[in-house]
């Protein structure tokens, strides 16, 4: 079963876990989790099939970041922090993304407080 089905299947979303090493969300806080950031994706400007760069290790964040981007109508494009910087900032450019969307490491370590579409 593709995962947008099951979240929006009410009798799979009381059956679905998103466990991680911190947390545990059911389909339904996952949910409201996804629409949360796809509002402020869309507030933020993102056009459709705009990009977004997330900048998270895997876990619930980067699942909740992918699925917010889709549901915006945005292209996801996931970066592994554990590239080197050089790498990071090369991909960032080249795909000219939206907004950049970063979980677990500090927005000034990772790129210019001057850009404002930086989600935290």
């Amino acid at each position: 079963m593709r995962i947008e089905n099951l979240l929006l299947n009410d009798e799979s979303r009381k059956t679905f876990y998103c466990i991680d090493s911190e947390k545990e969300w059911t389909g339904d806080e996952l949910l409201r989790r996804v629409y949360s950031l796809r509002d402020e994706l869309i507030a933020k400007g993102l056009k459709h099939l705009g990009r977004v760069v997330v900048y998270s290790e895997n876990g619930s964040a980067f699942l909740t970041g992918i699925l917010a981007v889709m549901a915006a109508g945005g292209i996801a494009v996931p970066i592994d922090p554990q590239i080197p910087y050089d790498a990071v900032l090369n991909i960032v450019k080249q795909v000219n993304a939206e907004i950049i969307f970063i979980n677990g490491i500090r927005p000034e370590k990772a790129f210019s407080k001057q850009d404002q579409n930086i989600l935290t």
